[in-house]
């Protein structure tokens, strides 16, 4: 029995006395306390024993926990490094696949250059094999086909890179086919010499050789004859296929058609602008004469108040002032009242006549670079629209939409500019010749009333 089951043993026996009960053998009657407290000692001390040897196992369980978590934990890094290095060689796997698809990528670009290279120089080439040459089986290898194209071509260099004569054929100027000697430069040049002509050849298309204009015929005939002539007039080409034309030089006619219907009509509207200008400076030059036969009699004869002659001498002199003048005088001859009406009705009829077509050319000259930048538009959307058809392989095939985008621009700025310097100038005239003209009025009509006056005056003093 366990000193614990003891102590409760006793406590209950003690428990279960009652007071009339007899009492016990004097062996059994030891002080209760003494038994109690050593009862609770030795639990205590059991107690205390069983705590100490749980501590201790959960000392140690901890210390074993905490050493398996270290092992997991170290099991862990050691996982998370395993993965990053797969992930490191799988990334380097990838740049090699990267690599490799990149490689063999150049390896089909390089086999495409090679067949191109090897195509071209079989095509250059035939012009100037032999037959017997011509008629060699190729390496079916590219690299060796390539190998025996460029090894051909060393050879047809070395053949066709002189200085050589030989008899044959060619072209006069005028389209006149004659023989004679030949002096080839290579593939690059070539000069002719005949009874009929001399000079550098140029190539005619299909093989043939034309005299080029512009050189001289005794160069051709020196160098044949083993001459130095200098300077040397030489024709370069590049082949013998297509055929060299002189450039003619554009007329004006086909610089505008370059441009386009847009181009034409910028010219017509510049025409037109022209024409106007010219018939506003003649009705300003109309206008402004006869001012200076004006100021003189007629004056003279408004302040003496002879309206007759004045008015016969307005009527005889030219001009917008005499115009303006003449019905001044008519006015005062009917005794009209309203000054200001005798001399605004005559200046508004000549400030129209004045200020005929000018609006219209200024109008041109607004109108003629807006028209030169819808051309521009246009020419920019045909070429455009050639690109996207077509390509850019060809640049022929662009030149008509940039010739109407550039050459309708430069139409509008040739009409544009001189109209609107000479609208300015001819308006500036217009203003001047107004002025005048409103000057003199206003003088005529001041020299009317001091006539008035001076008559007024002698009357008075005549009938006092």
């Amino acid at each position: 029995m366990s000193p614990l089951f003891a102590v409760i043993a006793l406590a209950g026996g003690l428990a279960a006395q009652t007071p009339g009960a007899p009492a016990t053998p004097a062996a059994k009657a030891e002080p209760t306390a003494g038994t109690l407290r050593d009862a609770y000692q030795r639990e205590f001390a059991f107690l205390a024993a069983q705590k100490k040897e749980l501590d201790e196992r959960r000392v140690a369980q901890t210390k074993r926990a905490e050493a398996e978590a270290a092992a997991v934990r170290s099991e862990i890094a050691r996982l998370e490094q395993q993965v990053l290095d797969l992930d490191t060689r799988l990334g380097a796997l990838r740049d090699n696949a990267t690599r490799a698809e990149d490689d063999a990528r150049a390896v089909v670009d390089e086999g495409s250059i090679v067949d191109a290279t090897l195509e071209q120089s079989t095509t250059t080439l035939t012009d100037y094999l032999t037959a017997d040459e011509a008629g060699k089986p190729r390496p079916e290898a590219r690299t060796d086909a390539l190998a025996a194209n460029f090894q051909l071509a060393a050879t047809v260099l070395g053949r066709v890179a002189t200085v050589r004569k030989e008899s044959g054929d060619f072209f006069l100027a005028g389209g006149e086919k004659v023989s004679g000697e030949l002096l080839r430069i290579g593939r690059v040049a070539a000069y002719g010499n005949s009874a009929q002509g001399a000079g550098p050849l140029a190539p005619a298309g299909g093989g043939r050789l034309k005299i080029w204009p512009g050189e001289g015929p005794n160069v051709a005939a020196e160098l044949i004859s083993g001459g130095h002539p200098n300077p040397i007039g030489i024709f370069l080409f590049e082949s013998l296929t297509t055929a060299v034309e002189d450039d003619a030089e554009q007329t004006l006619f086909q610089h505008v058609d370059s441009g386009g219907s847009i181009g034409w009509v910028i010219v017509v509207l510049g025409g037109l602008g022209f024409l106007l200008v010219l018939l506003r400076a003649l009705i300003l030059l109309r206008a402004s004469a006869g001012t200076g036969t004006v100021e003189g009699p007629v004056m003279s004869a408004v302040e003496g108040l002879d309206l007759d002659r004045a008015a016969s001498s307005a009527k005889k002199a030219p001009g917008a002032a005499a115009r303006v003048a003449e019905q001044l005088i008519e006015g005062l001859r009917r005794g009209s009242d309203r000054m200001d009406e005798l001399v605004e009705e005559p200046l508004l009829v000549e400030h129209r006549k004045l200020s005929r077509f000018g609006t219209v050319i200024l109008v041109i000259a607004a109108v003629s670079p807006l028209l030169g930048l819808l051309g521009t538009v246009t020419g920019m959307i045909s070429t455009f629209d050639i690109i996207t058809k077509f390509g850019t392989g060809d640049p022929k095939m662009l030149s008509s939409g940039i010739s109407i985008a550039l050459v309708t621009t430069e139409l509008g700025l040739i009409v544009a500019i001189p109209m609107l310097l000479l609208g300015n100038l001819l308006k500036g005239w217009s203003d001047r010749v107004e002025s005048e003209v409103e000057s003199l009025a206003l003088a005529l009509l001041n020299r009317y009333e001091a006539g008035v006056r001076a008559k007024h005056a002698a009357e008075s003093k005549g009938s006092a």
